[in-house]
């Protein structure tokens, strides 16, 4: 029975060695990915909601260009991007300099990504 035990505690811990390398090779994304841009404009977007109100904000395009990649930690799970914030309201657009990081949440292909204007 003591066989057992050790087994068993021995398998356990082998399962969370390969866990751990199971989500520690779960590739960065790459700064210009849809997806993850989508999310950055998305939350700019309601962040003008927020301050503008829903009706003006409803007038207002958004996108990325000038997509960066500034610096990068696999070690850490995070990568941080800079990008140019292309606003459009009505026939004036303007850039404006933005910088977002995306880092590695623990369930695997699920990231945290914050962004901030300059």
């Amino acid at each position: 029975m003591a066989n057992a035990g050790r087994t068993l505690v021995l398998v356990l811990i082998l399962a969370g060695v390969v866990a751990y390398a199971y989500l520690r090779n779960d590739p960065l994304p790459d700064c210009a990915d849809a997806a993850l841009t989508q999310t950055v404009v998305n939350g700019m977007k309601n962040r003008t909601k927020e301050i503008f109100g829903r009706e003006l904000a409803s007038q207002v395009g958004m996108s990325l260009v000038n997509i960066r990649q500034r610096s990068a930690d696999s070690r850490a799970g995070t990568v941080i991007c800079a990008a140019d914030l292309t606003i459009k309201l009505a026939d004036v657009s303007q850039n404006r300099p933005i910088t977002y990081t995306v880092s590695r949440t623990s369930k695997r292909g699920e990231y945290y990504v914050e962004s901030k204007g300059e």
